[in-house]
């Protein structure tokens, strides 16, 4: 049972959150950061919050 796992590094956070703003799949990011596709939904639905506007509108922000 040899199975490695390792965190995300703060680096490939950032390419998270730099794709999800360029509108990027989940399943591209993944195949570009040579993880799961699995790994990349766990951390943006871990790491994803509801942010207040000044104008009071809400938007849903990843924060890597």
């Amino acid at each position: 049972m040899g199975e490695n796992y390792q965190h995300l590094t703060w680096r490939e956070r950032l390419i998270i959150e730099t794709r999800l703003k360029d509108g990027w799949s989940k399943q591209r990011i993944a195949d570009e950061l040579g993880r799961h596709v699995s790994t990349i939904y766990r951390e943006i639905k871990r790491s994803t919050y509801e942010h207040t506007n000044s104008d009071l509108t809400t938007e849903t922000r990843y924060n890597p």
